[in-house]
C-alpha cells in the first residue's frame, strides 16, 4: 500500500510540475513574441519574393478544422540571401474556413514582391507584417496552468497534513 501511495504522489507531483513548466513556457513565449513584435516596428525593410504559399489543414478530430495560411519567401540583406516563412509574430493565425485562409494568401501571390522587415542584429529573423497579430490565448493558458499547479500543490500540502 505504501508503494502505491508513493508512486501516486510521485506521479501527482510530476504532473503538477509538468503543467506548471508548460504554463511558464507559454507565458515566456507569449511575452517574447510581443517584445519582438514591438521591436519590429523599427526594423529595416527590404524587398523579397514569395516562393510558395499553401493552406495547411489542422484538426478534424472533433469535426472542426482550422486553416493556416503558410507563406515562404526569400529576401536579401547585403550579400546574403535568406529564406523566411513568418508572416507575423505570435501563433500562426488559424481560420475557420479555407476561404478565409486563401484570402490572406491572396495578398501574397507566388513570385510577387513583398516588403520583408528583418532584425538588423539577426537578419535571418524576419516578418512580412509588423506587430503582433496573435491572441492572448497562450498567456491566459499559461496563467491557468500555473494556477492549476498551485492548487495541486495546495492539495498536496493538505494531503500531507492529513497524513501526519
Amino acid at each position: 500500500m505504501t508503494v502505491n501511495i508513493t508512486l501516486g504522489l510521485i506521479a501527482y507531483i510530476l504532473v503538477a510540475l509538468g503543467l506548471g513548466g508548460l504554463g511558464f513556457f507559454l507565458i515566456f513565449t507569449s511575452h517574447r513574441n510581443k517584445q519582438k513584435a514591438l521591436a519590429s516596428a523599427d526594423w529595416p525593410v527590404v524587398s523579397g519574393e514569395v516562393t510558395h504559399t499553401t493552406v495547411h489543414v489542422n484538426g478534424g478530430q472533433d469535426g472542426h478544422f482550422r486553416y493556416i495560411p503558410q507563406i515562404q519567401y526569400v529576401y536579401q540583406v547585403g550579400d546574403q540571401v535568406y529564406d523566411g516563412d513568418r508572416r507575423t509574430f505570435g501563433r500562426a493565425a488559424r481560420y475557420k474556413t479555407h476561404d478565409e485562409a486563401e484570402g490572406i494568401l491572396a495578398r501574397y501571390p507566388v513570385e510577387g514582391v513583398v516588403n520583408v522587415y528583418y532584425n538588423p542584429q539577426k537578419p535571418e529573423e524576419a516578418v512580412l507584417e509588423r506587430g503582433f497579430f496573435g491572441s492572448s490565448s497562450d498567456l491566459i493558458t499559461g496563467i491557468v496552468l500555473i494556477l492549476v499547479m498551485a492548487s495541486m500543490g495546495c492539495g498536496l500540502v493538505v494531503f500531507f497534513r492529513y497524513l501526519w
